[in-house]
């Protein structure tokens, strides 16, 4: 993880990052963080572990998700094996793992104001 939060601002002008990571180089919006999935119809291992190659080569970070882990996973989801292979791997390197918002916190970023009348914000 980058602990330089000048690179990280909010505002109106998004630098898009790679596909599924962050690129520590450029300023970043907020609201236009990437995602990789982590679904066991469309990613696998390797390519999983390329992008954390890549992310601790440049300091950046990787923010996965998935919808459900099950034995019988959804296409928009994974199997409790792949899931574990996917934490052995961060594991078995030593990378910190957070939430966003942990990490937002952590690099000095504060949390956003909701409008008024509404829900949103960083939790976690």
């Amino acid at each position: 993880m980058r602990d330089d939060a000048a690179r990280i601002r909010t505002g109106t002008q998004p630098a898009a990052p790679p596909a599924g990571g962050f690129d520590p180089r450029v300023s970043v919006d907020l609201a236009h963080l990437r995602a990789q999935e982590l679904y066991d119809v469309s990613s696998d291992p390797e390519s999983i572990g390329a992008l954390i190659d890549e992310a601790e080569k440049t300091r950046g970070w990787l923010i996965f998700y998935t919808h459900d882990v099950r034995q019988r996973p959804s296409d928009i989801g994974c199997s409790p094996a792949y899931f574990r292979t996917i934490v052995d791997l961060v594991r078995r390197r030593g990378i910190r793992v957070e939430t966003i918002a942990q990490t937002l916190r952590r690099i000095g970023v504060a949390p956003c104001q909701a409008p008024t009348g509404t829900q949103q914000g960083l939790s976690g």
